[in-house]
């Protein structure tokens, strides 16, 4: 069996690796566990020194990496751009308050909290966004004193290579970001050994319920980032050029697969046709070509088998008695394609998780309606509300069942700010402050 990358666009080879033995999961394990030994010794400033020299690094490597990111997983090429400058802000945003972020923590005069490095951390990365989602799992965590073991996923093993590569140009002369090329049968394999301190997953529910019932059976401590399927609420009083613009930048962005785009539309009845009419002007107007084309902003979906199961979803849209009244009309030239669709409900609600531009819009005719209907979910990630009644956002706000919550902006990620869900959604947080605490020991030190 072998990790196998291919060019979601035009189906080409990229890299075949074999999956690692479980000798040489153990061989990586223990030395991930010496590094970790020196690691930790170092102070924090020393640490961030080390980081800030892989951000330099990114930088440079800028271009090679942005194409990998491409050709792997046929994301639009600005927005690989976009990913990596995304990474290199969060590593500087980290090295400059990761110190004051692991501070004690004064109780009283006679108590405080520090917070302790745990070990070995063990990654489970997706690929829709493969630097971003193991950059924010691992600078972080390595900063706190760490030390990570990353499994990324088969179909984007090249760029998880380029972070290890990178780790070395840095000159740090510790395996402290190490690549697993593991089978799923080896999972709980990892997770049991003495030196792995606790698991990062992004991924699906499924994958995280999995992997939680493992963690809880050694008691590791987990951190899950895993489905959305949010709501995006448009009041009558929004802007409705703004929200529509925002409505595509969410859904359509890196061909629909990301947990926190908007995936349900839920409209006031007032400006319900409205929306639907300019939403379609500018669906439209997208223009449609090959990944390293600066232009194209749909391309194609990152498998073939992702492929398949969007279209098996879209015929249990019309199951449930959803009805298509828009697809992008163009000629494909990618058999992973998969153009914008608007589906309107009319019967049972759609509850999975569809990886694909694909647009599920409803309308409301009361405000507490819309809650309703945002909160009849399993899964509990972002939505976003739009309005100029800032009364009315922080009401319906206070009411959404979900981790974050957007008002006038898109459900989006960013280094200061604590990123994660509940219910379906996950357990725990990542970025900001909350994030880099998820994997430490906050120890309480008494002293009379």
């Amino acid at each position: 069996m072998k990790f196998e990358s291919r060019n979601p666009f035009s189906d080409e080879h990229i890299l075949t690796h074999e999956y690692d033995t479980r000798e040489e999961i153990m061989s990586k394990i223990i030395e991930a566990k010496n590094a970790y030994i020196v690691w930790n010794k170092l102070t924090i400033e020393e640490r961030a020194t080390h980081i800030f020299k892989f951000a330099v690094k990114l930088e440079e490597q800028r271009e090679v990496v942005a194409q990998m990111i491409t050709l792997e997983t046929a994301k639009p090429i600005n927005q690989s751009y976009a990913e990596i400058d995304k990474c290199i802000i969060t590593i500087k945003y980290f090295v400059d308050h990761a110190k004051d972020f692991l501070a004690n923590t004064i109780i009283n005069e006679h108590a405080h909290l520090q917070y302790d490095s745990l070990g070995v951390l063990f990654g489970i990365m997706p690929w829709n966004f493969p630097l971003w989602q193991a950059l924010r799992f691992a600078i972080p965590s390595l900063l706190a004193g760490n030390v990570v073991l990353v499994k990324p996923a088969p179909n984007t093993a090249t760029c998880s290579l380029f972070i290890e590569k990178i780790f070395v140009l840095t000159g740090i002369d510790l395996p402290i970001y190490t690549q697993i090329y593991s089978k799923i049968e080896d999972i709980e394999f990892i997770i049991s050994n003495e030196y792995i301190q606790g698991l990062s997953l992004t991924g699906s529910t499924e994958a995280g319920r999995s992997v939680a019932q493992i963690c809880a059976k050694y008691f590791k401590k987990y951190v899950l980032e895993l489905g959305g399927n949010d709501p995006f609420i448009v009041l009558e009083d929004a802007d409705i050029q703004q929200a529509v613009h925002m409505a595509i930048e969410s859904r359509v962005r890196n061909n629909g697969q990301s947990c926190i785009a908007a995936k349900r539309f839920i409209i006031h009845e007032k400006i319900y046709d409205d929306f639907i009419h300019l939403l379609i002007h500018k669906l439209d107007e997208l223009e449609y070509g090959i990944p390293t084309n600066k232009n194209a902003y749909i391309t194609c979906i990152a498998r073939a088998d992702l492929k398949a199961r969007v279209d098996e979803q879209l015929e249990e849209l019309r199951e449930l008695g959803y009805i298509k009244i828009y697809e992008h009309e163009r000629i494909a030239v990618s058999k992973n394609t998969v153009f914008p669709m608007i589906y309107i409900r009319y019967e049972k609600q759609y509850e999975g998780e569809i990886f694909a531009p694909i647009f599920l819009v409803e309308k409301f005719a009361t405000t507490q309606e819309a809650i309703i209907k945002a909160n009849n979910t399993s899964y509990g990630l972002g939505a976003s509300v739009w309005t100029t009644n800032k009364e009315t956002a922080t009401h319906i706000a206070t009411q959404l069942n979900c981790g974050m919550v957007y008002i006038n902006e898109m459900t989006m990620s960013e280094a200061s700010m604590p990123f994660g869900g509940i219910k379906n959604s996950g357990i725990g947080k990542e970025l900001g402050m909350l994030g880099i605490r998820e994997f430490v020991n906050t120890k309480l030190v008494y002293e009379k």
